[in-house]
């Protein structure tokens, strides 16, 4: 025995990892990927494998199922996957094999067999069916996984292969009826050749389901006029009330809707807008507009406001309160369209110097992705610079976030207290899935502080007043 291991044997697994990177020796890595003790390593060497019985050794006796991948992914032999895809314990590995399988034989001993009821099993089971060349058994296959308990997504694959069509609409019917995925709901209902039960099952999704795209969706495709006056009435988001009551035929609760989303306008700057370009109240629509330009945090919202605004008093009140240069351009462009070439929002001749803006946000908006930039900036820059007002006006204000945030309360607390809450949730979604910043931003002359998270999934929200030398705050469903 040698005094010294080969590097693929030692402890360290980078070493061994170069190693086999530098091997070329289709021998050596054949002994490789059968003998080292590290499985990444035996990995690495099987994927650099070549030869088609050491490949089919690897994938048939490794006992780490990605190892056995890696060398049957590498695997074209037909007799060696055919025998590989019966001996195989791994349903995933197995759903992989089937891909590359071309005989028959093979492919019906998958198509038969439910070997473990794992979701991958019927992910094989399908590609084994689809082919096949005996189209009765396929049927069948189809047939046994639209009836089975399987993930919903291979019994609605399943069923759209159906030639019995009675089956088929049997499945649709209860992954449309009883699903918790709502895409699979969503799409079950829209094979059903029974409109009664699709309208059904988009309305639950409209009325019940947590998620805002979930609703939007089946709002979507609803018609029944009884359950889009309801979600218009009562969705927690005002954006999904405005797009039910733009589905309503009975057009004064479509106005109502419209009306009551723009009054709101500081809780949703974007539905806001949206239910001001359906309003027939031409004066609530453009104090909406207005509103949206001053305190959106939107831009391309707040523009698209601007080109809709026509008062005048409005526009000259909107470009003294704006902080935004390319805003104040805007404003002062659309006055010009309304007045003449040579006018402007600000006052002053076009072309003249044009004195400061009067602010009154002087607390500029941050957004960052840094929960303690985002916590230092909220306490020691936007805070300080937070106004007081009534504690009347902070609970009127705090009945739009009740419904639209699912708010579960309004709290009062010291600064200290405030910042505990506000950091446990803050760091809490910066950990969520699919993060992506905080924006935090001052609204109706530095009398409401917002503080938002973006995030794929849920994220936290609050909003902070100040009264009677007190901070109150408020947070939607997902705060601490």
């Amino acid at each position: 025995m040698g005094l010294f291991k080969p590097a693929w044997k030692g402890d360290s697994k980078n070493k061994a990892l170069r190693a086999v990177a530098k091997e070329r020796n289709q021998r050596k890595l054949h002994k490789i990927a059968k003998n080292a003790p590290e499985r990444d390593v035996r990995k690495a060497a099987a994927e650099k494998l070549t030869g088609q019985a050491a490949l089919a050794d690897v994938a048939k006796n490794d006992p780490e199922s990605d190892v056995r991948e890696a060398a049957a992914e590498k695997l074209t032999d037909q007799a060696a996957l055919a025998d590989l895809v019966k001996s195989e314990s791994s349903s995933y590995v197995r759903a992989e094999i089937v891909k590359k399988l071309t005989d028959q034989e093979a492919l019906a001993y998958v198509a038969k067999n439910d070997f473990d009821h794992q979701m991958s099993t019927f992910r094989a089971r399908l590609t084994a069916a689809g082919k096949l060349a005996d189209q009765t058994l396929a049927q069948e296959t189809y047939a046994d996984i639209a009836k089975s308990d399987a993930d919903c997504d291979y019994r609605l694959e399943a069923a759209k292969r159906l030639t019995d069509q009675t089956l088929a609409q049997e499945t649709y019917a209860d992954i449309a009826k009883s699903d918790t995925l709502h895409s699979a709901r969503l799409e079950a209902a829209k094979r059903l050749t029974d409109q009664t039960l699709a309208q059904e099952a988009y309305a639950d999704i409209a009325k019940n389901h947590k998620g805002d795209y979930a609703r939007k969706d089946a709002i979507a495709e609803l018609t029944d006029q009884a359950v889009l006056a309801y979600v218009a009435q009562h969705d927690p988001d005002y954006g999904l009330r405005v797009e039910a009551a733009k589905k309503l035929t009975n057009q004064d609760l479509a106005q109502e809707i419209y009306a009551y989303v723009a009054k709101n306008v500081s809780v949703d700057n974007s539905a806001g807008y949206e239910a001001a370009k359906a309003l027939t109240d031409h004066v609530l629509a453009q104090k909406t507009f207005a509103s949206v330009i001053i305190d959106g945090y939107s831009p391309y919202t707040r523009l698209a406001a601007v080109e809709r605004l026509t008062d005048l008093d409005l526009l000259a009140d909107v470009v003294r309160r704006v902080v935004n240069d390319e805003l104040r351009s805007a404003v002062n462009k659309r006055w010009r369209e309304l007045k003449g070439p040579d006018a402007s929002a600000d006052g002053a001749p076009r072309g003249a110097k044009k004195s400061p803006p009067v602010a009154k946000r002087n607390v500029a908006p941050l957004q960052t992705s840094s929960p303690e930039e985002a916590i230092r900036y909220l306490f020691d820059t936007a805070l300080p610079s937070l106004e007081s007002i009534s504690l009347s006006s902070v609970k009127a204000q705090y009945e739009g976030y009740e419904t639209s945030w699912r708010s579960n309360g309004l709290f009062r607390a010291g600064r200290d207290e405030l910042r505990g809450h506000v950091y446990l949730s803050i760091t809490k979604t910066c950990r969520q899935p699919g993060f992506h910043f905080y924006n935090i931003a001052m609204y109706d002359d530095n009398s409401r502080l917002v503080a938002m998270a973006f995030a794929d999934g849920d994220g936290a929200s609050v909003c902070i007043w100040r009264a009677d030398g007190q901070y109150y705050f408020c947070g939607n469903y997902f705060f601490e």
